[in-house]
């Protein structure tokens, strides 16, 4: 009962944080946007970088990912997003996949049943170690 309960207190701790960091994200850019002398230009570039990333992300997420599971799992790709569609958003809306174990978790055990003592193991293993997504930014400034 007391884990239980230390689990929904932190799960409650990342919803409050998780509904206030876009006060503490735009005070930032505000900051960061007063800063700048040339802000048509630096626009420009910020909003090419993005759509580039964004771009890429969404091809890695429907192509790549998606030939992973129809040659490995031999299965409909499209199932997976579908269950999957709610933590991904999250996980791109946070930058950070850490506040999606708990979802997984929910839609290995519930929707795939998977067995329990592997999903305990690998989603916050392979959380811990995602970083696939984020090569795409290092390719983008080298």
């Amino acid at each position: 009962e007391f884990f239980k309960s230390c689990n929904e207190v932190i799960i409650l701790a990342l919803k409050w944080l998780i509904w206030l960091a876009p006060i503490g994200n735009a005070s930032l850019i505000i900051e960061a946007v007063l800063e700048v002398e040339d802000l048509g230009q630096s626009f420009r570039k910020i909003g090419l970088f993005a759509c580039l990333c964004v771009a890429l992300l969404i091809f890695y997420c429907t192509v790549f990912l998606s030939l992973l599971i129809l040659l490995i799992l031999r299965q409909n790709p499209l199932k997976y997003f579908f269950y999957f569609l709610e933590p991904m958003l999250l996980a791109f809306a946070s930058t950070s996949c850490a506040v999606c174990i708990h979802k997984c978790l929910d839609i290995c055990d519930n929707k795939i049943k998977m067995d329990n003592r592997l999903s305990r193991f690998t989603v916050p293993f392979f959380t811990a170690l995602q970083a696939d997504g984020k090569l795409i930014f290092f390719f983008k400034l080298s």
